[in-house]
């Protein structure tokens, strides 16, 4: 293994097991200008610029990837501290990524180790969203330390807990009869 691996990321999926890009480049002049043109001959003659990496990604292609589940070595998160907690939302998890490859540490991918990502969303009306983010953001902030890893607080577990408050409270329908778990949360 690699010492120098600071940020591990799994293999994200959707429910139906298609796997989601999770994997970045940084932006930088050219990746804004193919953004900005939005056409196919600029994509294709810029491609190795385009920020969003195809699954599976090249692992030395990898600057920089999603935080919705990711693992952090111990020993970087001790050298380069803590994530910024003046980002709000958006981009924190690029910006500790460049941190952590400032000094030295690279992200690789974990793709033996799958995780479903998804979004609040898909699952959660629009009003109830707006209300409840501050706690997603802050739930996000608040990552336990373990001994040689830090695992951040997953999105999917808050997911849940915020549908069974939302359930207890009656903004939501009671869960599905015959499910458990997760899926019976799920509509």
């Amino acid at each position: 293994a690699d010492p120098r691996a600071g940020l591990f990321a799994p293999r994200l999926e959707w429910e139906d097991g298609t796997e989601q890009v999770s994997c970045f480049r940084f932006a930088g002049p050219a990746s804004e200008l193919i953004r900005g043109a939005n056409t196919g001959p600029v994509t294709a003659l810029l491609k190795k610029h385009v920020v969003a990496l195809d699954p599976p990604p090249d692992p030395d292609a990898i600057a920089w990837a999603s935080f919705a589940c990711i693992l952090l070595r111990g020993a970087m998160v001790r050298e380069i501290g803590p994530m910024d907690e003046g980002y709000f939302l958006y981009f924190e998890d690029a910006e500790y990524a460049l941190r952590a490859r400032r000094a030295g540490w690279r992200v690789v991918p974990a793709p033996e180790a799958r995780a479903v990502a998804s979004s609040c969303g898909k699952y959660f009306g629009r009003t109830s969203r707006r209300s409840l983010s501050p706690m997603f953001f802050m739930a996000r902030a608040t990552a336990p330390i373990f001994p040689g890893c830090v695992v951040p607080t997953s999105t999917i577990r808050i997911d849940i807990a915020v549908r069974t408050r939302q359930i207890k409270s009656g903004i939501l329908p009671p869960r599905r009869p015959g499910r458990t778990g997760r899926a019976a949360l799920l509509h």
